[in-house]
């Protein structure tokens, strides 16, 4: 049988609590608890500073501020785990004072940061109140924090504002107990003009750029629960915080912070894949609708592989793609690792590469395919206009079995990949962005 092992209490813990409360600067032993400590910690592709990247296969709590009260315990469990044999658990009752949390600390002057981690509540407590999922604190005072309220089973941010009073918006209608979820959020902190993202099982949920917060920096993000009558029983695995830059490397005006994809084009913009384009004011858009051209796919796939040393050959692989081309050595690269073979529809039979044309979805399942090192495809395509006779299938079937594309679903109940239609800019961020979740690149 698996079991739980329960931490010690010593200290007094620094956020407004109340008396009573304890710190727990080190776990006991977990010898009974069995976990996989040579498991790999989470990545996420998430820009910015890694704070946290636990999945508590160490049996081990000591990276938080953990806090226990009155009939409140935390601890590593090994009874429930998304991947591996270990999660997080903290446990509060209804009886009086009874509190379980854990904190991570923020970097000091700390504006931006991101959470994301797996939740599994299997006990949820008395209608009134909520099961906290994140909560982002600017010293003592909680400026906003995510949670399931236990009446509805709603999933609602809540926002502080400079008053003291709150602001509550629901964000999906009913979360399931006893069942795995992945939340997410990232807070930017800036008093009337704060940022926030949630993400709810890998969809985006809720975005603005427009609340008013009565802080301008952020000191530790908190999990569990921060005050008594919030009883609960929550799992957590593979937790990720990260401190994130205040701003992109390029801010773009045609991108705002209610894009469907904006979470995507920010981390292209952060990790250099992109700097779009820049005005005659000084302000940078990307045109995220614009189909994606060859030569620019060349050049953000070459800038996702962290532009690697280079030189390319004097005398051009391409036709159509002279050494005085703008992207010369990034489409010159592409053909040296067998990304692009490109046409033989040159002056005779020359090889040509098409670099104004654009991207279709069924060459980009290609490129993205190669890239990876053409590995094994098992399963079959579960799209309509994807036959299996199609050229690129095997590319397509993989780019699907990784949860790199999802398609679209029709009112049929067929899924539709559409292979011929051409890739817009922000589709190719989202594309690399969910390519580098599963097989992270430098």
């Amino acid at each position: 049988m698996k079991r739980l092992y329960r931490l010690g209490l010593s200290g007094i813990l620094g956020l407004a609590l109340g008396a009573g409360a304890a710190i727990v600067a080190a776990p006991a032993e977990a010898a009974s608890v069995s976990c996989q400590p040579a498991t790999a910690a989470p990545t996420d592709s998430f820009p910015g500073n890694t704070v946290v990247a636990d999945n508590f296969e160490s049996g081990s709590l000591s990276p938080y501020t953990v806090v226990t009260q009155g009939t409140g315990t935390a601890g590593v469990s090994s009874t429930l785990a998304h991947d591996g044999a270990c999660s997080a658990y903290m446990h509060a009752t209804i009886d009086s004072g009874s509190i379980s949390n854990m904190a991570v600390p923020l970097p000091a002057g700390s504006t931006h940061a991101y959470a994301a981690g797996w939740f599994n509540i299997t006990t949820a407590g008395v209608a009134g109140n909520d099961v906290p999922y994140f909560r982002f604190f600017s010293g003592a005072t909680r400026i906003m924090d995510i949670f399931r309220y236990n009446s509805t089973a709603n999933f609602v941010l809540r926002v502080t504002a400079p008053d003291g009073t709150f602001s509550y918006t629901t964000m999906v209608s009913t979360v399931a107990l006893n069942s795995w979820h992945h939340i997410a959020i990232d807070v930017s902190a800036n008093g009337s003009a704060t940022a926030a993202q949630v993400w709810f099982d890998d969809k985006s949920v809720y975005s603005s750029s427009t609340l008013n917060v009565p802080a301008t920096s952020l000191s530790s993000v908190m999990l569990g629960s921060e005050h008594p009558t919030q009883q609960a029983d929550i799992y957590v695995d593979d937790l990720i915080v990260k401190n994130e830059p205040a701003s992109s490397s390029y801010s773009f005006t045609d991108v705002t912070s209610s894009y469907p994809y904006y979470k995507e084009i920010t981390w292209a913009a952060d990790a250099g894949i992109t700097t779009g384009w820049l005005m005659p004011d000084n302000s940078r858009q990307f045109r995220p609708l614009e189909s994606i051209s060859r030569e620019a796919m060349a050049a953000f796939i070459y800038r996702y592989m962290g532009s690697p040393a280079y030189t390319p050959p004097a005398t051009p692989k391409f036709a159509d793609v002279p050494t005085n081309s703008a992207f010369y050595k990034e489409v010159s690269w592409l053909a040296a690792q067998g990304i692009t073979t490109g046409y033989n529809d040159g002056p005779n039979g020359a090889a040509t590469f098409h670099p104004q044309s654009s991207v279709n979805r069924d060459a980009m399942a290609a490129f993205i395919y190669r890239l990876n090192g053409s590995p094994a495809v098992s399963g079959t395509s579960n799209f309509s206009d994807v036959p299996s006779n199609y050229p690129f299938y095997k590319e397509i079937t993989w780019l699907a079995s990784n949860n790199i594309t999802t398609g679209w679903a029709m009112p049929d109940g067929t899924t539709e990949f559409r292979p011929l239609t051409p890739v817009a800019r922000d589709a190719t961020a989202a594309f690399l962005y969910r390519t580098n979740a599963k097989y992270p690149k430098p």
